[in-house]
């Protein structure tokens, strides 16, 4: 099966046929002598996370070799950094989730002659893959500093921070439910809570 995209026919990319909603993403490659190419990289979005699903057989799924003043947008940082974390080099992946922060996203254009800025959800992201990176470089002051400001941000997926394994040093700090009680909901204690009642 072909993939047309903007006028280009790929057919080593196929899409696979599941529940997933296909998001296509232009990535640019680090330059070789005299050739500038761009990669069409396929990826489903399921539960928040992205996941790679078929990849050109030219394009490259390591970032052994990257340059960072390739990286124009906060999306492509992201990929980036999110291909460090899965070849577990936490430290480059930290700076490249630090350096997405200050790149144009898809948020709101305020001035006709600046980028965009990014969305309150491209910052959550950020800040959660910077507590990640930092769980696992074993930094838990710094990487709940991250955590809080994604939870004020809006990040509301408690389940998810409770079961990741990337974040399990933040778990093991004495701080970390402290944070987390300060953001997770309160249980309900009904009418009778309200007034220290017993049921």
């Amino acid at each position: 099966m072909a993939m047309k995209l903007g006028g280009l026919t790929n057919p080593k990319v196929s899409t696979i046929r599941t529940g997933l909603v296909p998001r296509v993403s232009i990535f640019r490659s680090r330059p070789t002598h005299h050739q500038h190419s761009k990669h069409i990289q396929i990826r489903f979005q399921h539960d928040n996370s992205l996941k790679a699903a078929s990849v050109p057989e030219n394009a490259t799924t390591s970032a052994t070799t990257y340059d960072i003043e390739l990286i124009d947008t906060f999306k492509e940082a992201l990929d980036l950094g999110l291909t460090l974390c899965r070849e577990k080099r936490w430290a480059e992946a930290l700076g490249i989730f630090e350096k997405s922060l200050t790149l144009p996203g898809t948020g709101i254009k305020r001035f006709r002659d600046k980028p965009r800025a990014i969305s309150d959800g491209e910052k959550m992201t950020a800040l959660y893959n910077m507590a990640c990176c930092h769980s696992q470089l074993n930094d838990a002051r710094t990487g709940l500093v991250a955590l809080s400001g994604c939870l004020e941000a809006g990040y509301e997926d408690f389940k998810q921070i409770r079961i990741d394994p990337d974040l399990q040093n933040l778990r093991a700090d004495e701080r970390f439910e402290a944070l987390m009680k300060r953001f997770e909901p309160k249980k309900s204690q009904g009418l009778f809570g309200l007034f220290g009642m017993k049921e």
